[in-house]
C-alpha cells in the first residue's frame, strides 16, 4: 500500500520539478557570460598590477 502510494505520488511531483528547473536553469545560465567576463577582467587587472 505504501509502495503504491509512493509510485502515484512521484508523477505528481515530477512535472513540478521540471517546471522549477525550466525557470532555474535560465537564471543560472544567463549570468554566466557576465561572470566569466568579470573573471577575465580580474585576471588581466591582476597581471598588470602584480
Amino acid at each position: 500500500s505504501v509502495d503504491r502510494k509512493y509510485v502515484f505520488h512521484l508523477p505528481d511531483t515530477f512535472p513540478e520539478t521540471q517546471s522549477i528547473l525550466r525557470y532555474v536553469i535560465p537564471l543560472v545560465i544567463l549570468p554566466l557570460p557576465h561572470l566569466l567576463w568579470s573573471l577575465v577582467q580580474l585576471c588581466v587587472w591582476y597581471q598588470y598590477n602584480k
